[in-house]
């Protein structure tokens, strides 16, 4: 054998060994890998924060909507109740209390969002202990109701929203029932001189079967709501049923709006009725803005 012949062997005998080395390398790499993702060791700082961060944001439905409950009672004073705790005055009512974590989470992450449409002001009232608070949450009403307010000889206010697509804005109408609720307390009279906002000679009609589309507000008929000779005096055909609801649905149209309507300029009938609700309101709780305001202060 030649000398180049050796040579050439033991390189090749090299070369063999050390893809040999490599390949019984390997596996114990992986095992080692996967040991340490098993036991959660960090293989740098940076790492170890990705880690952290991950299992910080991850949190359990329950503890979320418990989270959303204590954060409703500390920043506006208002307790939240559902399931079992809603039951007994959810049956009086025709209702069916709401039992599912999922729907709650969205109807608590609705109501959380919408209570930020107000000054925070508004919540003296609710934050006081004459004056306790209740957000009822009913999977639906037998009766067709989306919502309802009550109060009762104790000054305790609930508002019962059910599980529906509009609940932000049955939420707000409700809202507003109690704001007048609390309103009335020391006062002998309020809003006495509605009527006089009304076309001459109407009347409410509380059975809202025989209510009809007249003097409602049409968004669709631009050239008649631009006028001020128009007979637009209500925002929807409800509005129609007591002078109480009249001013809800104004209120709950006004804090879900996304751009301004026509019955908001200055002199239009319905904006009549809008300035005198907030009269009041800046009268009685608070002369702070609300959601609505940017577009009762709008220019146009």
């Amino acid at each position: 054998m030649s000398k180049q012949n050796s040579l050439d062997q033991k390189s090749e005998h090299k070369r063999l060994s050390i893809i040999t080395d490599i390949l019984l390398l390997i596996p114990f790499i992986v095992a080692t890998f996967i040991i340490l993702k098993t036991v959660n060791i960090p293989l740098s700082n940076e790492a170890s924060s990705e880690v952290l961060s991950l299992e910080t944001e991850v949190i359990n439905i329950d503890d979320e909507n418990e989270l959303l409950i204590r954060n409703i009672k500390n920043e506006f004073g208002i307790t939240v109740l559902y399931g079992k705790d809603v039951a007994p005055f959810a049956k009086r009512l025709d209702a069916k209390e709401q039992e599912d974590k999922y729907i709650i989470n969205n109807n608590l992450r609705v109501i959380y969002n919408a209570l930020y449409k107000y000054p925070k002001d508004v919540f003296n009232m609710t934050l006081s202990r004459e004056n306790p608070t209740y957000i009822m949450l009913v999977d639906h009403f037998e009766n067709n109701n989306l919502a309802l307010a009550s109060r009762n000889n104790l000054d305790e206010y609930r508002i019962y929203v059910s599980n529906t697509e509009k609940l932000e804005r049955a939420f707000h109408h409700e809202m507003y029932h109690v704001i007048e609720y609390y309103m009335r307390k020391n006062k002998t009279t309020l809003y006495e001189n509605w009527d006089s906002l009304n076309p001459e000679g109407f009347e409410y009609v509380e059975d809202t079967s025989q209510i009809d589309k007249k003097y409602v507000y049409d968004a669709k008929d631009i050239q008649k709501s631009m006028s001020l000779d128009n007979d637009y005096y209500f925002v929807t055909r409800y509005s129609k049923a007591t002078d109480k609801e009249d001013r809800a649905e104004i209120f709950a149209e006004l804090m879900i709006m996304t751009q301004k309507q026509n019955y908001l300029a200055k002199g239009q009938k319905i904006r009549n009725k809008i300035d005198y609700i907030f009269d009041t309101i800046k009268a009685n709780i608070t002369g702070n803005e609300f959601y609505c305001s940017k577009y009762l202060n709008e220019q146009k």
